[in-house]
Protein backbone atom coordinates (compact mmCIF):
# COMPACT_ATOMS: atom_id res chain seq x y z
CA UNK A 1 0.00 0.00 0.00
CA UNK A 2 2.57 2.25 0.89
CA UNK A 3 4.61 1.60 -2.41
CA UNK A 4 1.45 2.60 -4.28
CA UNK A 5 1.25 5.61 -2.39
CA UNK A 6 4.93 6.79 -3.33
CA UNK A 7 3.83 5.67 -6.87
CA UNK A 8 1.52 8.05 -7.24
CA UNK A 9 3.50 11.17 -5.69
CA UNK A 10 5.91 10.40 -7.82
CA UNK A 11 3.77 10.16 -10.76
CA UNK A 12 2.33 13.91 -9.83
CA UNK A 13 5.45 15.47 -9.33
CA UNK A 14 6.30 14.25 -13.14
CA UNK A 15 3.22 15.72 -14.33
CA UNK A 16 4.05 18.64 -12.98
CA UNK A 17 7.16 19.05 -14.25
CA UNK A 18 5.54 18.04 -17.61
CA UNK A 19 3.16 20.65 -17.50
CA UNK A 20 5.51 23.56 -16.71
CA UNK A 21 7.71 22.38 -19.16
CA UNK A 22 4.81 22.99 -21.90
CA UNK A 23 4.27 26.27 -20.66
CA UNK A 24 7.80 27.38 -20.82
CA UNK A 25 7.67 27.56 -24.89
CA UNK A 26 4.40 29.23 -25.41
CA UNK A 27 5.22 32.00 -23.54
CA UNK A 28 7.95 32.83 -25.38
CA UNK A 29 5.79 32.27 -28.31
CA UNK A 30 3.49 34.52 -27.34
CA UNK A 31 5.91 36.96 -26.64
CA UNK A 32 6.93 37.04 -30.06
CA UNK A 33 4.12 37.54 -31.70
CA UNK A 34 3.25 41.06 -30.45
CA UNK A 35 7.21 41.65 -31.46
CA UNK A 36 6.26 40.47 -35.23
CA UNK A 37 3.25 42.81 -35.30
CA UNK A 38 5.06 45.77 -34.20
CA UNK A 39 7.39 45.71 -36.96
CA UNK A 40 5.07 45.22 -39.55
CA UNK A 41 3.20 48.39 -38.11
CA UNK A 42 6.48 50.12 -37.90
CA UNK A 43 7.18 49.05 -41.73
CA UNK A 44 3.74 50.54 -43.00
CA UNK A 45 4.34 53.72 -41.78
CA UNK A 46 7.34 54.07 -43.37
CA UNK A 47 5.95 53.00 -46.48
CA UNK A 48 3.23 55.93 -46.05
CA UNK A 49 5.72 58.15 -45.25
CA UNK A 50 7.73 57.53 -48.58
CA UNK A 51 4.21 57.84 -50.65
CA UNK A 52 3.79 61.59 -48.61
CA UNK A 53 7.29 62.21 -49.67
CA UNK A 54 6.50 61.48 -53.43
CA UNK A 55 3.10 63.05 -53.65
CA UNK A 56 4.78 66.03 -52.38
CA UNK A 57 7.49 66.01 -55.25
CA UNK A 58 4.41 66.01 -57.48
CA UNK A 59 3.43 68.73 -56.58
CA UNK A 60 6.35 70.94 -56.42
CA UNK A 61 6.58 70.30 -59.72
CA UNK A 62 3.39 71.31 -61.01
CA UNK A 63 4.65 74.61 -62.84
CA UNK A 64 7.73 72.49 -64.23
CA UNK A 65 5.05 70.56 -65.67
CA UNK A 66 3.36 73.17 -67.54
CA UNK A 67 6.65 74.86 -68.64
CA UNK A 68 9.29 72.74 -69.29
CA UNK A 69 11.59 74.88 -71.59
CA UNK A 70 14.48 76.90 -70.04
CA UNK A 71 13.76 79.67 -72.76
CA UNK A 72 10.33 80.13 -72.02
CA UNK A 73 10.95 79.87 -68.38
CA UNK A 74 13.26 82.73 -68.73
CA UNK A 75 10.91 85.10 -70.39
CA UNK A 76 7.88 84.30 -67.96
CA UNK A 77 10.69 85.55 -65.14
CA UNK A 78 11.30 88.45 -67.18
CA UNK A 79 7.79 89.44 -66.95
CA UNK A 80 7.09 88.98 -63.81
CA UNK A 81 10.48 91.41 -62.53
CA UNK A 82 9.70 93.48 -65.62
CA UNK A 83 5.89 94.28 -63.39
CA UNK A 84 7.85 94.62 -60.01
CA UNK A 85 10.11 96.58 -61.48
CA UNK A 86 7.34 98.79 -62.34
CA UNK A 87 5.47 98.97 -59.22
CA UNK A 88 8.51 99.81 -57.23
CA UNK A 89 9.23 102.75 -59.39
CA UNK A 90 5.60 103.57 -59.27
CA UNK A 91 6.57 104.20 -55.22
CA UNK A 92 9.94 106.30 -56.46
CA UNK A 93 7.84 108.34 -58.77
CA UNK A 94 4.77 108.76 -56.28
CA UNK A 95 7.49 109.94 -53.23
CA UNK A 96 8.76 112.60 -55.91
CA UNK A 97 8.72 116.43 -54.71
CA UNK A 98 9.55 119.24 -56.22
CA UNK A 99 11.65 120.83 -53.71
CA UNK A 100 13.75 117.85 -53.99
CA UNK A 101 15.33 119.41 -56.88
CA UNK A 102 17.34 118.13 -60.05
CA UNK A 103 19.60 115.41 -58.27
CA UNK A 104 15.85 113.74 -57.08
CA UNK A 105 14.51 114.17 -60.69
CA UNK A 106 17.71 112.67 -62.48
CA UNK A 107 17.60 110.09 -59.72
CA UNK A 108 14.02 108.98 -60.78
CA UNK A 109 15.65 108.79 -64.23
CA UNK A 110 17.93 106.40 -63.37
CA UNK A 111 15.25 104.38 -61.85
CA UNK A 112 13.49 104.64 -65.24
CA UNK A 113 16.25 103.35 -67.15
CA UNK A 114 16.14 100.31 -64.88
CA UNK A 115 12.42 99.67 -66.51
CA UNK A 116 14.01 99.82 -69.84
CA UNK A 117 16.60 97.23 -69.06
CA UNK A 118 13.76 94.88 -68.25
CA UNK A 119 11.87 95.52 -71.22
CA UNK A 120 15.00 94.92 -73.31
CA UNK A 121 16.06 91.69 -71.08
CA UNK A 122 12.15 90.63 -71.67
CA UNK A 123 12.57 91.36 -75.65
CA UNK A 124 15.58 89.33 -76.05
CA UNK A 125 14.74 86.03 -73.96
CA UNK A 126 11.09 86.26 -75.45
CA UNK A 127 11.82 86.60 -79.05
CA UNK A 128 14.81 83.80 -78.61
CA UNK A 129 11.84 81.51 -78.03
CA UNK A 130 12.59 78.65 -80.41
CA UNK A 131 9.00 77.75 -81.45
CA UNK A 132 5.17 78.54 -81.32
CA UNK A 133 3.62 78.71 -77.52
CA UNK A 134 1.44 75.44 -76.61
CA UNK A 135 -1.88 76.38 -74.85
CA UNK A 136 -0.70 76.20 -71.72
CA UNK A 137 1.82 77.98 -72.00
CA UNK A 138 0.33 80.50 -73.45
CA UNK A 139 -2.07 80.30 -70.68
CA UNK A 140 0.51 81.27 -68.22
CA UNK A 141 2.16 84.22 -70.48
CA UNK A 142 -1.29 85.68 -70.80
CA UNK A 143 -1.79 85.45 -66.92
CA UNK A 144 0.98 87.39 -66.27
CA UNK A 145 0.41 89.89 -68.64
CA UNK A 146 -2.81 91.19 -67.26
CA UNK A 147 -0.96 92.61 -64.22
CA UNK A 148 1.67 94.31 -66.30
CA UNK A 149 -0.66 96.34 -67.74
CA UNK A 150 -2.49 97.41 -64.77
CA UNK A 151 1.15 98.42 -63.59
CA UNK A 152 1.63 100.22 -67.04
CA UNK A 153 -1.38 102.00 -66.31
CA UNK A 154 -0.30 102.82 -62.46
CA UNK A 155 2.51 104.30 -63.00
CA UNK A 156 1.57 106.27 -66.19
CA UNK A 157 -0.83 107.49 -64.10
CA UNK A 158 1.09 108.40 -61.13
CA UNK A 159 3.59 109.87 -63.35
CA UNK A 160 0.91 112.19 -64.65
CA UNK A 161 -0.18 113.39 -61.30
CA UNK A 162 3.40 114.55 -61.04
CA UNK A 163 3.77 116.35 -64.16
CA UNK A 164 3.22 119.40 -62.27
CA UNK A 165 6.28 119.00 -59.10
CA UNK A 166 8.32 118.02 -62.49
CA UNK A 167 7.69 120.74 -64.38
CA UNK A 168 9.08 122.86 -61.53
CA UNK A 169 12.31 121.35 -62.13
CA UNK A 170 14.58 122.36 -64.87
CA UNK A 171 14.21 119.93 -67.65
CA UNK A 172 12.87 117.50 -65.63
CA UNK A 173 9.58 117.23 -67.77
CA UNK A 174 11.39 116.49 -71.43
CA UNK A 175 13.69 114.09 -69.91
CA UNK A 176 10.26 112.25 -68.31
CA UNK A 177 8.97 112.54 -71.98
CA UNK A 178 12.01 111.28 -73.55
CA UNK A 179 12.38 108.34 -71.05
CA UNK A 180 8.42 107.64 -72.22
CA UNK A 181 9.22 107.36 -75.72
CA UNK A 182 11.57 105.11 -75.17
CA UNK A 183 10.09 102.07 -73.11
CA UNK A 184 7.09 102.66 -75.86
CA UNK A 185 9.93 102.16 -78.49
CA UNK A 186 11.54 98.89 -76.49
CA UNK A 187 7.83 97.18 -75.76
CA UNK A 188 6.41 97.34 -79.46
CA UNK A 189 9.09 94.76 -80.31
CA UNK A 190 8.79 92.75 -77.42
CA UNK A 191 5.12 92.69 -78.11
CA UNK A 192 5.72 91.66 -81.69
CA UNK A 193 7.55 88.46 -80.60
CA UNK A 194 4.84 87.79 -78.61
CA UNK A 195 2.20 87.78 -80.61
CA UNK A 196 3.97 85.82 -82.79
CA UNK A 197 4.94 83.45 -79.85
CA UNK A 198 1.68 82.25 -78.57
CA UNK A 199 -0.74 79.70 -79.80
CA UNK A 200 -2.92 80.67 -82.65
CA UNK A 201 -6.53 80.70 -81.13
CA UNK A 202 -4.66 83.27 -78.53
CA UNK A 203 -3.12 85.88 -80.63
CA UNK A 204 -6.31 88.33 -80.87
CA UNK A 205 -6.33 88.22 -77.36
CA UNK A 206 -2.51 89.01 -77.24
CA UNK A 207 -2.66 92.19 -80.12
CA UNK A 208 -5.42 93.38 -77.74
CA UNK A 209 -3.18 93.73 -74.92
CA UNK A 210 -0.14 94.55 -76.76
CA UNK A 211 -2.42 97.56 -78.29
CA UNK A 212 -3.60 98.52 -75.12
CA UNK A 213 -0.03 98.70 -74.05
CA UNK A 214 1.06 101.42 -76.71
CA UNK A 215 -2.23 103.40 -76.51
CA UNK A 216 -1.51 103.74 -72.47
CA UNK A 217 2.49 105.50 -73.71
CA UNK A 218 0.77 107.45 -77.14
CA UNK A 219 -2.25 108.93 -74.33
CA UNK A 220 0.54 109.42 -71.45
CA UNK A 221 3.21 110.96 -74.05
CA UNK A 222 0.94 113.48 -75.28
CA UNK A 223 -0.30 114.38 -72.33
CA UNK A 224 3.59 115.27 -70.80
Amino acid sequence: MRAIFILMIALCVLFQVGVLAGKHPKKDDDTSDPSGDDNEHFSDDSQHADTNHDHNKHDNNDDDAVICSNTIKACVSDIVVLTEKLKAVRGDVNGFKAEDGFLAAYALHSKIKEIEDAIYKSRYDCCAIPRKLDNAETEVLLDLEQPLLIEVKLILNTLLLKKPELQQVLMAGSILRNDLRNIQALFNPLGVCLIEKVSDDKKAIEKKTIAALDSLFSAAINAC
